[in-house]
């Protein structure tokens, strides 16, 4: 299972690259074209991500589901399933989630909720986190579809629109477990 908050060695880059792979990143996404759809093929969990601007890292042995790191390796998104079982209730799992992210140390800035998913946001070592969770049952047995996205707050406004894409195709689909 991937971590809550992601914490991984910052690599040293000017200002201007910076820019220039901000501007990479939001002109990279401007069209249908430049995404593609994600599927894990063990939970069925399905989201859009960038085309351009991340890399795949190799996915878990488990085949729970995958994460993309950025060409900066400052920002890392994922999407992958799993069992709201292995906590509990969806109620208990919504509420694991909580406590991990501020037991870590974050500064959960936004949440909102619905019957069948779950969104927290906010600040963790000077980066922005957003996990969206909807639950499933296509298995027989409930599962927590995730999306995750870590990035710094300077990146912010190149992030909005990959996060709301992101945020707006994550669906269930059909379980191969």
């Amino acid at each position: 299972m991937f971590p809550v908050v992601l914490k991984f060695q910052r690599m040293i880059f000017s200002r201007p690259l910076l820019v220039t792979l901000s501007l990479a990143i939001t002109a990279g996404v401007s069209s249908a074209s430049d995404w593609m759809r994600y599927e894990n093929s063990r939970f069925g969990t399905i989201a859009d991500v960038p085309l351009y601007g991340f890399s795949p890292l190799p996915p878990p042995s488990n085949g729970d589901g995958q994460r993309w790191l950025s060409m900066d390796g400052k920002s890392e998104i994922g999407v992958y399933g799993s069992y709201v079982s292995s906590i509990g209730t969806w109620d208990e799992y919504k509420a694991f989630r909580l406590n991990a992210l501020e037991s870590d140390g974050a500064d959960v800035t936004y949440s909102a909720k619905g019957p069948d998913w779950f969104i927290y946001s906010g600040v963790a070592d000077h980066e922005i986190f957003y996990i969206k969770v909807l639950i499933s049952t296509d298995c027989g047995i409930e599962i927590a579809n995730n999306l995750y996205a870590t990035y710094p707050e300077d990146q912010k406004a190149a992030f909005d629109p990959i996060i709301a894409r992101m945020s707006k195709s994550l669906a269930p689909g059909h379980c191969s477990d």
